[in-house]
């Protein structure tokens, strides 16, 4: 199986400053649990693509084409990208702190 499993950093709109801190500082946020996920999912024999988001540019180029399942460490409010990948048949999984503590408001978005 081929897994992605892309860790969202950025929930803020796009301008200047935001730029700036996303890149200067945003991206030493990165989560333990989805490298954890990644290992996991390694030790258990399938391919496995990890990656942060932190606003360089478009989220789906981070993720290589063919996948089967994704993993997305992230807030409901970026269900857009999981309905993105779900229309090309992938599997999507939410995963963290929101994950846990709005479980149903996550199912209207995530497989």
């Amino acid at each position: 199986m081929r897994i992605g499993v892309l860790d969202i950093l950025v929930d803020s709109p796009r301008n200047w400053i935001n730029f700036a801190y996303r890149g200067v500082l945003k991206k030493q946020y990165e989560s333990i649990t989805p490298q954890a996920v990644a290992v996991w999912c390694r030790q258990l024999g399938h391919e496995v693509a990890y990656t942060a988001y932190y606003g360089q540019r478009d989220p789906r180029q981070l993720l290589p084409d063919g996948l089967d399942l994704v993993f997305l460490s992230t807030y409901t409010q970026s269900s857009a990208l999981a309905k993105l990948y779900r229309r090309q048949g992938i599997l999507t999984v939410i995963g963290g702190p929101h994950a846990k503590s709005f479980p149903r408001d996550c199912l209207r978005f995530f497989d």
